[in-house]
C-alpha cells in the first residue's frame, strides 16, 4: 500500500525516456569489409644527405666510415669522371617518391570488434557510443610498394661501372603489409536519425555520423610502415529491429579520406640492387619521405545482435514492477526502488545528508532526492 501511494504521487513526476541502450558484439563470420589504400610519398632530397646511393661497403647502416666499411664490396663514386675513387660516396638523389596501393580483390575480410547504440524511439534519434573495430578483423592486406629514383650520373668499384643517368627509373620496393586497420571512436556521434520503416512496425532504418582515429598498423620490408592516425568522419547507416530483444543490426560503415603528413620520415636504409646496366653492384639506398599522404577507401558491411544494457543507476525496474533493467526510465524504476526502499534492501541506500550521493546506512529522504536526481539525468 506504502509502494502504491509513494508511486502515485511521484508519477506525476515520471516521463519516460525511451532511449533504449544496447552493446553489439560485430558478428564475424556474417560481416565483410571491401578496402582500397593509397599510399604516396615524395623523397626529401635537400639539403644533401637526406636520400642517397651508397655502396654495399658502407654497412648495413649505410653509413661510410664505420668500421664495418668494406672494401670487397661495391663502392659509389659521383659523377662521370673525377673524384676518388678508392673512396665509398654518397650519391644523392635528385627525385623520387614511393607510392604503394592495394585492394581486398577476391580476398573475404572479417570485421571485428563492438559499439553501444541507443534508439530513440519517440524523438527519432540514434546515438552511437564506443565504437571500436579492427576492419581487418586479424586478417593481412598486402599493398605493392614501388620507387621512382631520379639521380645523376655516378660509378661503381668492385664491379667497375658508370651508371648514366637517363631519367627516373621505377623499381619494386617491397610490400606493405598492413595488419590492422583500427577504427576507434573519439567523439560523440552526430546527426543521429531513427526513421520507421512503411509497413513494418519495429523496424526502423538509422543513420549517424562518427568521429574516429582510424589507424593502419603494417610493415615495408619487415619494418614498420609511416602511417599516421587519421582522424575521419564514419558514416554509419543501417537497419535494426527492435521487436525483437536482441535489436539486431545490419549496419554499413564507409570511408573515403585523404590525409596529408608533412613530416619527414626517415626509413632504414634497404639493399639496392637493381643498378641499370651494372651487374653484380651492390647498393644500399637511404631514404626520407618529405611527406605522405594516404587514401583510404572502404566499405564494411557489419551484423550485429545486441544486449540490452542499464541505461544509468536510476534503470532498475522492468515492465510490471520486476526488478532489473530494461533500458528505459519510467514508472517500473520508481516501484522496485520503492519496493528496495521500504524492505531496506541497500540498492535503495543512495543519499546521505543533505542529498548527497553515497551511502550512510540509512533510509530517508535522502535516498529519495538522489534517486530522483539520476532518474531525472536520463541514460548515459
Amino acid at each position: 500500500m506504502r509502494s502504491a501511494l509513494a508511486v502515485a504521487a511521484l508519477c506525476t513526476l515520471c516521463g519516460s525516456a525511451l532511449a533504449q541502450p544496447f552493446h553489439y558484439a560485430i558478428n564475424q563470420p556474417a560481416s565483410s569489409l571491401s578496402y582500397n589504400i593509397n599510399f604516396t610519398a615524395p623523397f626529401q632530397t635537400s639539403p644533401a644527405g637526406s636520400s642517397y646511393f651508397v655502396g654495399a661497403a658502407a654497412g648495413p647502416d649505410a653509413v661510410i666510415g664505420n668500421a664495418d666499411d668494406n672494401p670487397a664490396l661495391t663502392r659509389t663514386i659521383p659523377g662521370f669522371s673525377g673524384g676518388d675513387v678508392n673512396t665509398n660516396q654518397y650519391v644523392n638523389l635528385t627525385s623520387g617518391n614511393i607510392s604503394a596501393s592495394g585492394n581486398n580483390g577476391t580476398t573475404v575480410i572479417r570485421p571485428s570488434g563492438s559499439y553501444d547504440a541507443a534508439f530513440n524511439t519517440v524523438a527519432g534519434t540514434v546515438a552511437i557510443t564506443n565504437l571500436n573495430t579492427n576492419l581487418l578483423g586479424g586478417s593481412t592486406a598486402a599493398i605493392t610498394a614501388n620507387a621512382t629514383i631520379g639521380y645523376s650520373t655516378f660509378r661503381t668499384r668492385v664491379p667497375t661501372c658508370t651508371v648514366f643517368s637517363f631519367g627516373p627509373i621505377t623499381v619494386p620496393v617491397g610490400t606493405i603489409n598492413a595488419t590492422s586497420i583500427t577504427g576507434v571512436q573519439n567523439g560523440p556521434s552526430t546527426n543521429g536519425a531513427l526513421t520507421p520503416v512503411n509497413g513494418q512496425p519495429g523496424h526502423y532504418t538509422f543513420s549517424a555520423m562518427v568521429p574516429a582515429a582510424v589507424t593502419v598498423t603494417g610493415t615495408l620490408n619487415g619494418a614498420p610502415a609511416p602511417f599516421e592516425p587519421q582522424n575521419v568522419t564514419l558514416a554509419v547507416t543501417g537497419t535494426v529491429d527492435l521487436t525483437q530483444p536482441s535489436a539486431p543490426v545490419t549496419a554499413q560503415i564507409t570511408v573515403n579520406e585523404t590525409q596529408t603528413d608533412a613530416t619527414p620520415v626517415p626509413l632504414d636504409p634497404i639493399a639496392f640492387n637493381e643498378v641499370p646496366l651494372c651487374t653484380g653492384a651492390a647498393l644500399l639506398i637511404k631514404l626520407t619521405l618529405a611527406s605522405t599522404s594516404t587514401t583510404i577507401g572502404l566499405t564494411a558491411n557489419l551484423t550485429a545482435a545486441g544486449t540490452l544494457t542499464a541505461c544509468g543507476p536510476a534503470d532498475i525496474g522492468r515492465q510490471g514492477g520486476v526488478a532489473g533493467a530494461d533500458g528505459l526510465l519510467n514508472n517500473n524504476d520508481f516501484v522496485v526502488f520503492i519496493d528496495y526502499f521500504f524492505n531496506s534492501n541497500p540498492l535503495a541506500d543512495r543519499g546521505t545528508t543533505g542529498g548527497v550521493p553515497g551511502t550512510d546506512g540509512q533510509y530517508d529522504n535522502n535516498d529519495f532526492i538522489v534517486f530522483i536526481d539520476q532518474f531525472f539525468a536520463g541514460c548515459n
